[in-house]
């Protein structure tokens, strides 16, 4: 089921075994959201009586995502909802009115996940149906990816919100960090170096994340004296490779 609303408020669970909430600052398009309205409605069809799914008209897009953002989440998650740029889904299994982030499951689906794939964000709403229609516990599946070596890296547990997960819809739907790795090579091998840099800080590997923004300041630095000419072209096709190697070094280490 599916419901255009101009507040959360009132939404309640009843009879639903889950509330699906998309929350987005605009209706601005991009290939994410075309993707997603696309296959939005089909979802809410598809899932019949077992979730509703809630999404705000577009007038009231700003306030709804104002009202998630005043919830008690954590600073470095609330500053996240800030600056997304393209809608989250949010799971929750309580009214909306009575759901408080500290003390409730729930979970967060970020589609900026797949703001170089826009083609495969009807994957993530595919795995969430046939989890519902199996009578699948959805909490318990995030749990059971945070908890398996393959997927642990790509779902985020909150630090003081014990029954949070943000996820990486990637693994939600791939299923293993080496599809998620896979990826990354692909964009070295094809020169897309911030592609693969920004794909390598998403995963949650607290000694990953370090090397990681490590490998975009050396880029930064690079693209910065590209630009300003003191480099040659040979210097930093050197040097490009150099990151390159490291990069893959890194990934090997990761799943050794």
């Amino acid at each position: 089921m599916s419901a255009k609303v101009s507040s959360f408020e009132k939404i309640q669970v009843g009879e639903y075994a889950y509330l699906f909430f998309l929350v987005a600052w605009s209706d601005y398009e991009s290939s994410v959201r075309a993707h997603l309205n696309q296959h939005l409605e089909k979802f809410g069809e598809r899932i019949g009586e077992q979730a509703l799914v809630v999404q705000s008209y577009a007038k009231d897009a700003y306030e709804t995502a104002e009202r998630v953002l005043s919830l008690s989440w954590t600073p470095d998650l609330r500053a996240r909802m800030e600056q997304e740029q393209e809608p989250f889904l949010l799971i929750i299994r309580e009214d909306f009115r009575a759901f408080d982030p500290s003390a409730h499951p729930w979970g967060i689906l970020w589609f900026g996940d797949y703001w170089d794939d826009p083609d495969a964000v009807w994957r993530v709403l595919d795995t969430l149906t046939r989890k519902l229609r199996s009578g699948e516990d959805l909490f318990a599946y995030f749990r059971h990816l945070r908890e398996t070596p393959d997927t642990k890296a790509l779902i985020r547990p909150s630090s003081s919100h014990g029954n949070g997960f943000e996820m990486h819809n990637k693994a939600v739907v791939d299923g293993a960090v080496p599809v998620y790795l896979q990826r990354i090579r692909e964009a070295v091998a094809s020169n897309q170096t911030k592609t693969a840099l920004d794909l390598l800080t998403s995963l949650d590997d607290p000694l990953l994340t370090k090397d990681a923004l490590l490998f975009h300041s050396r880029w930064e630095r690079l693209r910065r004296e590209s630009l300003q000419g003191t480099i040659s072209a040979a210097d930093e096709e050197v040097r490009i490779n150099t990151l390159h190697r490291d990069i893959l070094n890194r990934l090997d280490l990761l799943h050794a």
